[in-house]
């Protein structure tokens, strides 16, 4: 009956059913197939050929899933790959090998391979190779490797080892897939490590394999990432090749942002070589710039070299060039411009033979900080370097050695000449670098050095012949003692700069032989007194400008000065005011520069006003002068009571003196002085009349009378 059907049945019936019977018979054929090429003791013999000259031993689990549609899968589970020593270099949680129809009967050949929930390790051997190198098994005396048309890998992680440093790639996403040059790539993984919260990266690019190197022409990466609770974001660009154990990369683009401190870097490089056998890296033509603005700071650098190499134990250029230009806000920047050679040994630090470095604020008369150096750094690390250089330091001579060792920093500093006004005169206080004290000295081991300064200029005197032994720590600057010459005369003493806030200063200073009148005239805008004088001073202030140092100037002045000149007080001028008389010429001349034998100063300072007593001997006129009052050292004001008693005479003549400018000054008669204990008007009318009058016959005997000589000595 069955023969009879296929006998009468039609033609396309017997077709079909032949059909189907060709495809079952395929379909059993190819799972048939299948089965027998994707049987655990088949693959494991397969995989384990493949990788026996590596030594490795590849292990998965007997349980193997297969599939036809739409494309024969073979499902392998929990794959491991061991090293001879029984240590687990990589697992695999899932491998989907998609093979390709052609593969059923003829060579294998993978059309996709899927890897989900990989994790391997990455370090050196023994042998000081990368052991992924032994993953990549070799085809001589081994079975045929299949070839890969596109790799897909989920979920997966990579820890890598190399020398001390440790990291991991984690969550990592990576596709692969064919292309006419070759192969696309995309990535993308995290990367945990303990100085930042999150880095997350991704790339993508092209790769092929060529003559055993791998090829990497395109590769563009982004990435972004949080430290600190402050975003940050950059990319790297790219053209590297891998061959025979040497890494090459040319034409390195890197760019980075940082919300902290509102930090941007870039970094151009024009090749990279690293030879892993040596250890060594090459770079040629290096440029990076960045720019940062940390703690209401603008700082921007850049850091060029034609070529450098360096090893984990040195690294070497026969020269960089650094220009660094740093400002606080709104205030003019500091340029620095450094170029030298480098040379850095992991035992002795860093090496920067015959630098030449320049440094400037400003520009013109305005300009501070202007300096040109040529010199040697050896730096082994922040508590031990050492620092030798010559040059100009505002376009004046200068030498500095300096030595940091755990305990101190030792040295010698010598100075042709240091203007200091440029530095703490300005009218922001907040630009001065005296304004606060050094942070630094913070983090220093305790200064002494000695100071030698030929001529030092600070607000209001100057110096000359400095010599000091400076001492600094965390808390204070000394220059103790402090020795110098201050206006032809010698001084010692000393200065120190306490740390308060604001910074504090005291001064302690005695001198001999000083020309007061060059030294009146610059501390206090006066210019009366002339000769030579003996000075104790005993001063303290704070602030960073000059102005603020005389409000805030405390402390007390002693002053003696022998055989000098007092030009202050015309009495010839003060008498025909008085008396409503015109004086001689004679007596107008004799009485504008009146020497002394003797004159004495002693005066307390506080905040800034000088409450002085003072004793004058004349000896042309003959009289002596005693005075209190008080200075206003910031405005140059004078109110002083003076009490004149002329030689011979009973009655002395008292004065008050004041003054808005140096040279407006308003003189009049101490009524009260003169009329003390007086009672009626006519009394007291009398006392003046008297006391004018007999003023007036001592100043025209004075003026009269010839001295034996013109005037006295000269100081």
């Amino acid at each position: 009956m069955q023969t009879a059907f296929w006998k009468h049945a039609p033609s396309w019936a017997a077709k079909l059913a032949y059909g189907i019977l060709s495809l079952v018979l395929a379909y059993l054929g190819a799972y048939a197939s299948l089965y027998r090429f994707a049987n655990h003791d088949v693959l494991s013999q397969r995989a384990n050929s493949a990788m026996q000259k590596t030594g490795y031993r590849v292990t998965f689990d007997k349980n193997i899933q297969r599939s036809l549609f739409p494309r024969p899968t073979v499902t392998i589970r929990n794959a491991r790959l061991q090293t001879p020593q029984g240590e687990t270099d990589l697992t695999i949680g899932e491998v989907r090998v998609g093979m390709a129809w052609s593969s059923i009967f003829g060579q294998p050949e993978i059309e996709k391979l899927v890897l989900n929930h990989a994790e391997g390790t990455v370090y050196r051997t023994a042998k000081n190779e990368w052991n992924v190198a032994s993953w990549l098994p070799q085809e001589e005396g081994g079975e045929p490797i299949p070839s890969f048309n596109r790799i897909m890998m989920n979920d997966s992680r990579l820890n890598i080892t190399y020398g001390t440093h440790h990291f991991s790639l984690q969550n990592i996403q990576l596709q692969v897939y064919p292309t006419n040059n070759g192969h696309a790539y995309r990535i993308q993984a995290d990367t945990p490590h303990a100085d930042w919260q999150n880095l997350h990266w991704q790339a993508q690019g092209t790769a092929f394999l060529q003559q055993g190197s791998l090829h990497l022409p395109d590769i563009r990466l982004q990435f972004n990432g949080k430290a600190q609770d402050y975003t940050f974001t950059g990319s790297l660009q790219s053209a590297i090749q891998w061959q025979h154990e040497q890494l090459s990369a040319k034409n390195i683009r890197i760019t980075a942002d940082g919300e902290q401190y509102q930090t941007h870097l870039s970094a151009t490089i024009d090749q990279l070589t690293h030879r892993h056998k040596e250890q060594q890296t090459l770079l040629k033509n290096l440029t990076a710039t960045v720019n940062t603005a940390p703690d209401n700071r603008q700082i921007r650098g850049t850091l060029r070299t034609a070529q450098a190499q360096f090893d984990e134990q040195r690294a070497h250029s026969d020269e960089i060039q650094l220009n660094l230009n740093h400002s606080r806000l709104n205030n003019t920047p500091i340029v620095l411009t450094l170029n030298s050679g480098f040379d850095w040994q992991r035992d002795t630090g860093v090496s920067l033979n015959n630098f030449k470095l320049t440094t400037l604020q400003g520009s013109g008369q305005e300009s501070r900080f202007s300096s040109e150096w040529e010199g040697s750094l050896h730096w082994q690390d922040q508590r031990q370097w050492h620092v030798q250089a010559r040059g100009l330091l505002d376009r004046q001579p200068a030498q500095i050695t300096l030595s940091h060792q755990p305990e101190r920093l030792d040295g010698i500093i010598s100075i042709n000449k240091l203007d200091l006004n440029p530095y703490v005169g300005q009218s922001d206080a907040a630009d001065s670098p005296l304004a606060s004290y050094p942070e630094w000295l913070a983090h220093s081991a305790p200064w002494q050095m000695q100071l030698s300064i030929g001529n030092l200029i600070l607000p209001k005197t100057a110096f000359s012949n400095v010599r000091a032994t400076v001492k600094a720590n965390e808390r204070r600057i000394s220059f103790d003692p402090l020795k110098a010459d201050w206006y032809d005369g010698q001084s010692t003493g000393s200065l120190h700069i306490l740390n308060h806030n604001p910074v504090q200063y005291q001064w302690q200073q005695h001198a001999e032989n000083v020309q007061m009148q060059p030294l009146l005239q610059d501390l206090f805008a006066q210019k009366h007194l002339a000769g030579k004088g003996e000075i104790t001073l005993k001063l303290q202030s704070q602030g960073a400008q000059s102005a603020e140092w005389l409000k805030n100037l405390s402390g007390s002045l002693s002053v003696e000065v022998k055989d000098g000149e007092w030009s202050g007080i015309d009495f010839s001028k003060i008498v025909q005011t008085l008396t409503q008389r015109p004086t001689s010429p004679e007596t107008d001349t004799a009485s504008k520069v009146m020497p002394f034998s003797n004159w004495t100063l002693s005066a307390n300072i506080r905040q800034g006003i000088s409450r002085h007593r003072h004793q004058i001997l004349f000896l042309r006129p003959a009289a002596e002068v005693f005075a209190t009052g008080e200075f206003n050292l910031a405005a140059h004001t004078l109110k002083e009571d003076i009490v004149i008693t002329g030689k011979d005479s009973t009655t002395p003549l008292p004065l008050r003196v004041s003054n808005e400018t140096d040279d407006d000054w308003d003189i009049s008669l101490n009524y009260q002085k003169i009329t003390e204990g007086l009672k009626t008007p006519e009394e007291k009318q009398q006392a003046i009349s008297d006391t004018l009058k007999q003023q007036w016959q001592w100043l025209k005997q004075q003026s009269s009378a010839q001295p034996e000589h013109s005037a006295a000595p000269k100081p």
